[in-house]
């Protein structure tokens, strides 16, 4: 980061792949980024994109939005695109507040 405030230099901070691609995303207390990919699952990257946790959801879903049900809370709601659902899962970490 610049003196300024801006950015000097950017790059891809993680390359997903897939059909679908990448849908909804959170931060975490402890700096983590959480990716629902359809079709797979949730994961966790780590402040330096490294993954961390995958939460497999049911067989025949298909996570899509994600969200914490409260800041510093560990619970997540992920939005089922496939089954018309909200699925409930606990994460290591708690979500931080505001969207990204």
């Amino acid at each position: 980061m610049m003196r300024d405030g801006g950015v000097s230099k950017v790059g891809v901070f993680v390359n997903l792949s897939g059909g679908g691609g990448p849908d909804g995303l959170a931060l975490d207390t402890d700096g983590g980024l959480i990716v629902a990919q359809p079709g797979l699952g949730i994961l966790r990257f780590s402040s330096r994109g490294l993954l961390t946790h995958f939460v497999e959801v049911p067989e025949g879903s298909s996570a899509s939005n994600i969200a914490f049900v409260a800041p510093d809370s560990r619970e997540m709601v992920v939005t089922d695109s496939a089954n018309s659902r909200i699925l409930k899962l606990e994460m290591p970490y708690g979500g931080v507040a505001g969207d990204i």
